[in-house]
């Protein structure tokens, strides 16, 4: 189980890219979505419209405490987890990971500068600055597009070009940066998200995220069932994320307490 530890925690916290400056849209994305356009006049979506609904049933939250059940595949070895996840908007992610028979085995803490992690198993903790997290997933990763995703939200990268239209019985949102594509499918019924696609036009590696398993939550849609899969070129990893249960603005406890029986790793 701590071999994966780490790769598992890194994965759930880190579907998000950042932004760069000054980027033209992709010229064959462009070409496509002109195709679409053509075919059907009346395909194209008001833009802001389409935003503004999308937003208007995302998650309005000040905390969130909730309970996971985590699949980890990367075509070598299956493993199951059990998982916790709080969140104070804006400030902190917490997380603790569980293996089957219920020993926790790492302990995770995220501020927009830092990140923390104890490992239970092997009595060590590190504490980095959230560079880290870039550097090991080779992503310009942010606090708030971890935060976004854990919400089930979209994830905003900081585009400078987007578009919207309509294909295949569905809304899809396109965002781009210098370094990224991002695509989003939205249902048409209810406005919720069913997909993302983030593609690094620079290393050939892309990140599809599934939302499913809609319900009700304080008023707004909230997705219960979840997959993120991570294609770079044959490496292949699947995290399957059903969440069992969730409270939201109610006040959560972030335990993070690093004894002498803890050795730091540098």
């Amino acid at each position: 189980m701590h071999k994966n530890i780490l790769c598992l925690v890194l994965i759930i916290f880190s579907v998000c890219v950042s932004a760069q400056k000054k980027p033209a849209i992709d010229k064959e994305w462009e070409r496509y979505m002109d195709s679409l356009i053509a075919a059907n006049p009346y395909a194209q979506i008001p833009f802001d419209t389409l935003l503004a609904r999308v937003y208007a049933n995302q998650l309005d939250y000040k905390t969130v405490s909730a309970r996971t059940k985590l699949m980890w595949d990367n075509s070598e070895t299956k493993q199951e987890f059990q998982g916790t996840i709080r969140l104070v908007k804006d400030s902190i992610i917490w997380g603790s990971l569980f293996g089957a028979m219920g020993v926790e085995g790492a302990r995770i803490l995220l501020t927009p500068d830092t990140f923390k992690i104890i490992n239970k198993l092997n009595n060590q903790y590190a504490i980095r600055d959230f560079k880290f997290l870039q550097d090991w997933l080779l992503f310009p990763v942010t606090f708030k597009m971890v935060q976004q995703t854990l919400a089930g939200q979209k994830v905003d990268i900081g585009e400078v070009a987007s578009a919207a239209f309509w294909h295949d019985s569905a809304y899809v949102i396109y965002y781009e940066t210098d370094k990224l594509q991002e695509k989003i499918w939205v249902q048409p019924q209810n406005y919720t998200i069913t997909k993302m696609v983030l593609i690094d036009k620079a290393l050939q590696q892309d990140m599809l995220i599934t939302f499913d398993g809609y319900t009700d939550l304080n008023g707004k849609p909230f997705s219960y069932k979840r997959s993120v899969e991570i294609n770079r070129g044959t490496y292949i990893v699947k995290l399957t994320i059903d969440v069992t249960r969730i409270i939201v603005n109610e006040p959560v406890d972030l335990p993070f307490e690093i004894t002498d029986r803890y050795k730091i790793v540098e």
